[in-house]
């Protein structure tokens, strides 16, 4: 419709300069265009009904179908009409409005999205209707004017270069809009879906519409930190609804930006707890790669919220796992969420709250572990065995450190002798072992000390029949 639109204001201009002759072949060709923009109009009024003759561009069809009186009159003014041939080059905004720009994502269409009406659209649909409507008035009423004052040849010569003008900077202004407001559109509908979906699916969910249905299998490691003391602060701070809102998005914002830095994919905020993974067709790297930056991401974060020094959230329980796991959009017909599912995120979401149970600054399964191999930039000690719900077995698990952090490391090799005495069931060795590793850790070691108090209670009672060297962890 676009091309025909040019060809009969191409035309229009020709027969004013006298290139064309207004009742040879060029006549039949303006019919037919005409004829073609008249059936077109009626058939939308009809197929569509009220939501088009209540649209935005109603009037725009409407003006831009007149110049089809001028074929069947010869009066100057109605000749005049045919400058509205103009307005068919201003169908082209429809194909590159933001609705426009939202038909590209296919998975809005399964969605059922519709574009409500409201007073920003009422304003826009009166404002062009209007607009279309005075400009037409007025154009028509001066070239009316010029027809009637100036003799012919003048007439004709100023009504080619009004037009000429008047083309031109319509022509301007669709360029610019072209290129402007689609690309607003989609920058607009970025930053929306940013807001609801992880920053990479957003980037590629635009770009890539169709991808955003793929789902892929392969190794990932997903990764769950939790606020200390989330329900304490809330009996704290009591109705001040406001200031817990404020600390714990500060706290989320400072957690949250350092996992971005290290490009995990941000799945979800359940309550105070992040839940982030990497893996999946939408980030490169293998899987010893998504494993390192998940605990180098994990560690940053939990050295950024310490920096933050907020009174009330200050420390997190932190959980990962690596394994095979669905990567993609999951859900029902009328809402999807790009997430990871698997055994992997069972376990990891089990060695968050483990974390605390263990006295463990973090928690990772053997398979993290070993993923990460020897990367100076995390620093590992084995925990030990510990069993959680859903594992008929126990796992073996460790905890990883941030060398920036920690500058003593004399402990950690104590502390696993006293490991291997422990599951060994030599008590007393391991005790002495644990209690060297919990003096030699500047503070105190936590986990040493958690140990000590296990064999301080076995050696005063005796080891039971059947006693296993694991902690049981019930959530």
């Amino acid at each position: 419709m676009l091309g025909l639109a040019l060809a009969a204001v191409a035309l229009y201009l020709l027969e004013l300069r006298g290139l064309v002759n207004p009742e040879g072949p060029a006549r039949g060709v303006q019919i037919a265009i005409d004829i073609i923009f008249v059936v077109d109009t009626v058939a939308k009024a009809v197929t569509r009904g009220r939501s088009y003759l209540t649209s935005a561009w109603i009037v725009i069809d409407v003006v831009s179908c007149l110049p089809a009186i001028a074929l069947f009159a010869n009066a100057p003014f109605f000749a005049a009409i045919r400058f509205t041939r103009i307005f068919r080059m201003l169908r082209v905004l429809r194909g590159i409005r933001l609705l426009g720009a939202m038909r590209l994502v296919p998975a809005l269409k399964r969605f059922g999205v519709a574009l409500q009406p409201n007073r920003e659209t009422t304003r826009f649909r009166i404002a062009l209707n209007v607009g279309a409507a005075l400009y037409s008035v007025a154009f028509l009423a001066v070239l009316a004017w010029v027809d009637a004052s100036r003799p012919s040849e003048q007439a004709l010569e100023l009504e080619f270069f009004m037009v000429l003008g008047a083309i031109l900077t319509s022509a301007l202004f669709v360029f610019v809009l072209h290129h402007e407001l689609q690309d607003a559109s989609l920058g607009q509908i970025h930053a929306l879906l940013n807001i609801a979906l992880p920053e990479q699916v957003a980037r590629h969910f635009v770009t890539h519409p169709d991808a955003y249905h793929d789902r892929a299998r392969g190794q990932a490691t997903i990764l769950f930190m939790d606020f200390v003391g989330f329900t304490k602060t809330t009996e704290k701070l009591g109705a001040d609804v406001q200031k817990l809102s404020q600390h714990l998005e500060s706290a989320m914002d400072c957690v949250v930006g350092r996992l971005i830095s290290h490009d995990l994919i941000i799945d979800k905020f359940i309550g105070d707890a992040i839940m982030a993974f990497r893996g999946g067709p939408l980030v490169a790297g293998d899987a010893a790669d998504h494993a390192r930056r998940v605990v180098k991401g994990a560690l940053d974060g939990r050295r950024a919220l310490l920096a933050l020094g907020d009174p009330y959230f200050s420390n997190m329980k932190i959980g990962g796992a690596s394994a095979e796991c669905m990567i993609g959009a999951f859900g029902t017909s009328r809402r999807l969420s790009y997430t990871v599912l698997g055994d992997g995120v069972n376990l990891a979401a089990r060695l968050e709250p483990a974390s605390g149970h263990c006295a463990a600054e973090t928690l990772f399964c053997d398979a993290t572990r070993k993923l990460c191999g020897d990367d100076p930039a995390i620093i590992w000690r084995a925990w030990g065995r510990i069993r959680v719900k859903g594992k008929a077995e126990p796992l073996a698990v460790h905890e990883a450190f941030d060398p920036a952090v920690l500058t003593d490391r004399a402990f950690i090799g104590l502390y696993e002798q006293g490991l291997g005495a422990w599951a060994g069931k030599r008590i007393a060795d391991a005790r002495a072992l644990f209690a060297q590793s919990h003096a030699a850790r500047p503070g105190g070691d936590p986990s040493s000390q958690l140990h000590l108090a296990w064999c301080d209670e076995l050696l005063a009672h005796g080891v039971p029949t059947g006693f296993e060297p694991v902690l049981t962890v019930a959530k």
